[in-house]
């Protein structure tokens, strides 16, 4: 059977991992779940990955359900890559930004000059 050998190449990246539900045969078909789990969840958005969900007939499922599955796992996958990517993206914007502010308020520190004091020969209004 070819089913691990095409499975491997979506678990390969470890971005993810796959849990299987197979139900009970109903008039002739078979209902299989996959719900893709990334393997690290540090983004709730992450957690709202769809399962696959499919029905068929165990010769149908045979013919099918495995380029179904492996085409949905490299979508996942691809999500995953990019939003890891648009997160590092983020944070290097955010070190940016604060690098940015922090020079901007050293420079305004070093061009203000102190206020004087007033002495008490000057003369004043009150």
């Amino acid at each position: 059977m070819e089913f691990f050998e095409k499975i491997y190449p979506v678990l390969e990246s470890g971005k993810l991992s796959l849990t299987m539900v197979l139900s009970k045969p109903v008039h002739g078909k078979i209902a299989v779940s996959v719900l893709p789990k990334p393997t690290d969840e540090k983004t709730d958005e992450l957690k709202k990955i769809k399962p696959l969900v499919v029905s068929g007939t165990p010769a149908e499922l045979d013919a099918g359900f495995i380029n179904e599955l492996t085409s949905a796992g490299r979508v996942t996958n691809g999500l995953l890559s990019s939003i890891e990517e648009f997160n590092e993206l983020v944070a290097k914007e955010k070190q940016a930004v604060v690098k940015k502010a922090e020079k901007k308020a050293e420079n305004v520190k070093k061009k203000a000059t102190p206020i004087k004091k007033a002495d008490d020969k000057q003369p004043s209004l009150f």
